[in-house]
């Protein structure tokens, strides 16, 4: 039996401050208690006086935080819960507090992801929308961001990442079903079967690669690298086809709006030029029509600048494949990968706070 001293969680905290415990960075960094409102608007306030107290909702929110930092099972973060000092420290617990197992963990998660609120109109998108739970809390953080002037107001670009989920078995028959929004004559009566198949993925194929899952189109700032506005859709949609508000929003002086070749459509320069907002949009060679070299020129001086945006999937891509993301329907879907947009924006938030430079 090893022998415990009374400060040894003491000293092991002292000793990750030394190596450079990132968690700590990011719980210091941020102020999670200005989620709590929304949480509270979202699923609610317990008010009984019988029965156990339901688990602080801001504490669960961290866990799901660190789930995302960490690409984590629920399995394997009821685990690190119980087993990391840098992660207790980071939830505000002790090893000697009891922790919330796995299908307390999902309860939330799913709770969340099944809740709804109208947002007011804040000038950006239209008055009484109806978002998601997750969504609400991500404006609630890029509100914090927009006040600090943190984020850019000189120009945007766009893009979409492809988001796998697990592929579904279906017959040919069962897939045409699903597209015209049919339950397969097959699946009828059969709830549990039902509950194994995500009818709202969609298969795609990039560079003749194929896919099944969903899209996260993505709008970021071209000299920041927080993600400014997203929108979660089944993977067949064209880029072109689903692009956040967020890009036809101009904010300062003479904005600019970069994007590769899939939004080069005259809709999108059309709606762009009509909102004061200069189009960059990469150019594409057609048969019998290939680009000139000062195209091709350009398109290299824009490719400079949009790279951005890849920088934001290269880091959210490491967290989808470590969570290897096995959500069922777009409800779900839509929440975790609404979370790791979230979570990208903390841990970008947390690198500005670190960096001596930046005022934050």
């Amino acid at each position: 039996m090893i022998q415990t001293g009374f400060f040894t969680h003491e000293i092991q905290l002292r000793r990750l401050d030394q190596l450079g415990d990132s968690l700590k960075e990011v719980g210091e960094a941020i102020d999670f208690e200005m989620f709590r409102p929304s949480l509270a608007s979202l699923l609610g306030v317990h008010t009984g006086v019988v029965g156990r107290k339901p688990l602080d909702q801001v504490f669960m929110f961290k866990i799901l935080v660190l789930q995302v930092i960490r690409g984590l099972s629920d399995e394997a973060l009821e685990f690190h819960l119980n087993d990391s000092a840098s992660a207790q420290r980071f939830i505000g617990r002790s090893p000697h507090d009891t922790m919330p197992d796995s299908t307390s963990i999902w309860l939330f998660r799913d709770k969340l992801a099944a809740a709804r609120v109208t947002r007011s109109d804040d000038g950006t998108d239209s008055p009484g929308e109806e978002i998601d739970g997750v969504r609400a809390l991500f404006d609630v953080f890029h509100q914090q961001l927009a006040d600090k002037g943190l984020l850019c107001r000189e120009g945007k670009t766009v893009d979409a990442m492809i988001v796998e989920v697990p592929r579904q078995r279906n017959s040919r028959k069962e897939n045409e079903s699903i597209k015209n929004g049919e339950v397969p004559d097959a699946w009828k009566g059969q709830p549990r079967k039902l509950a194994q198949k995500d009818t709202d993925a969609r298969w795609t194929k990039k560079r003749n690669v194929t896919y099944f899952g969903y899209k996260d189109s993505v709008v970021g700032g071209i000299t920041d690298c927080f993600v400014h506005d997203y929108v979660v859709s089944a993977a067949q949609h064209h880029d072109s086809q689903i692009v956040p508000e967020a890009y036809y929003q101009a904010a300062g002086e003479d904005p600019v709006a970069f994007g590769d070749s899939a939004y080069g459509g005259p809709d999108i320069a059309e709606r762009l030029r009509g909102n004061g907002i200069t189009p960059l949009i990469h150019e594409k060679g057609t048969r019998g029509h290939p680009l000139t070299d000062l195209q091709i020129e350009m398109n290299h001086l824009k490719s400079k600048i949009r790279v951005k945006i890849e920088h934001r999937f290269g880091r959210m891509s490491m967290c989808i494949k470590r969570l290897e993301l096995r959500c069922i329907g777009i409800v779900r879907a839509r929440a975790e990968i609404g979370m790791i947009n979230l979570v990208h924006n903390i841990m970008e938030y947390g690198r500005l706070k670190r960096t001596p430079s930046v005022a934050v």
